[in-house]
């Protein structure tokens, strides 16, 4: 779809390369802008299929997990399991009860848990404690090169790591000073500064033909005068935004003056053409964002690829996933409240105690 604000060609009037990069950046912002808007659809729809869907099945799940812990804790009370068993299935118990209780407040986990818990190492003396922790400090400076503030409780990680980082900071501090900057850098830095003045201009110029075609106090009719009011809001937020399609787009619709643009300068054209990639930019990152998110929630890299498309589909599976899950859970559950020998079956193939792979 052609942008409104796009520059015409006809054959008396070809465009310059200035005109046809400004078409470009502004057909690319109109391909950015559907993606975002895209993924921005996907984002709403798959938002309530996690909140009416997946999070109940996911606590379903917990639920039904945590009653099959109790049928392991029934389990271990009337029935006679070998030694190497009752280790076994006391795992299981303590594995899943430390995984489920991270997204689970169930009280009566938290007392299962708590009545398998291995008895507390014996207690440690103050004169044992002080030797550690005088050992930990000397292999810290032996280390790092620095001794520790005896107000540093070394069995403190996150203590420890702030005063890696303060050292750190100070490090850069003393052995990094400023450089002076070379003359092309100096350059570079002024012909950025001159191009930036020059787009504020661009879009100060089309923001006061607007404020001065639309002002509202000018008008006597009362709904001509309400529509401009709504139009200047409009203005104000594009021009705070530094949104240059829009205030062109507005510039056209109540100046009629769109034949102009024909008649810019190399350089207004240039200018509004930085304005543009900076507008396309920012419609990037959102993007980026939101896709970033969903790739982070799934434990992809930032270089994997993920559409809205294939989100939708992981999203689909991971529910079908748990609904399986439940199903197998409850069916476990039942084989095992009326047969202790499944159970006893069931132990011997368990690699692991992962309740993620039950």
């Amino acid at each position: 779809m052609r942008s409104v604000v796009a520059i015409e060609e006809t054959p008396s009037r070809p465009l310059t390369p200035a005109q046809r990069r400004y078409n470009a950046i502004l057909q690319q912002i109109e391909t950015q802008k559907a993606t975002l808007a895209h993924w921005q659809q996907v984002h709403e729809t798959c938002q309530q299929q996690v909140a009416g869907k997946y999070e109940p099945l996911r606590e379903a799940l917990t639920q039904e997990q945590i009653k099959l812990l109790f049928v392991f804790d029934d389990a271990l009370t009337r029935h006679k399991f070998s030694k190497t068993q009752t280790n076994q299935l006391t795992q299981v118990i303590l594995q899943w009860c430390e995984q489920l209780i991270e997204t689970s407040d169930d009280a009566s986990l938290l007392s299962l848990y708590q009545r398998y818990q291995p008895e507390a190492e014996p207690h440690v003396s103050p004169e044992d404690q002080a030797e550690m922790d005088a050992a930990m400090r000397a292999a810290f400076e032996d280390t790092f090169g620095f001794s520790l503030d005896e107000a540093v409780d070394i069995n403190d990680a996150e203590s420890i790591a702030q005063v890696l980082f303060e050292q750190q900071q100070t490090y850069q501090q003393e052995t990094q000073r400023p450089r002076k900057k070379t003359a092309k850098q100096q350059a570079k830095e002024a012909h950025e500064k001159a191009e930036a003045e020059a787009a504020h201009q661009s879009i100060q110029s089309v923001y006061r033909q607007l404020v001065k075609a639309l002002h509202p106090d000018r008008e006597t009719n009362v709904d001509e005068r309400t529509r401009k009011t709504l139009l200047m809001q409009a203005v104000t937020v594009a021009y705070e935004e530094k949104n240059l399609i829009k205030l062109l787009e507005l510039q056209q619709q109540e100046t009629r003056t769109s034949h102009q643009i024909h008649q810019l300068s190399e350089e207004k054209i240039n200018s509004f053409i930085k304005l543009l990639e900076t507008q396309w930019q920012q419609l990037k990152v959102e993007t980026q964002q939101i896709e970033n998110n969903y790739k982070q929630m799934l434990g992809m890299t930032p270089f994997d690829k993920l559409t809205p498309k294939k989100l939708q589909s992981y999203l689909k599976a991971d529910i079908a996933h748990l609904e399986q899950k439940i199903k197998s859970v409850q069916q476990d559950r039942r084989l095992f409240e009326r047969d202790s020998q499944a159970l006893i079956t069931w132990l011997k193939y368990q690699p692991c105690y992962d309740i993620g792979d039950e």
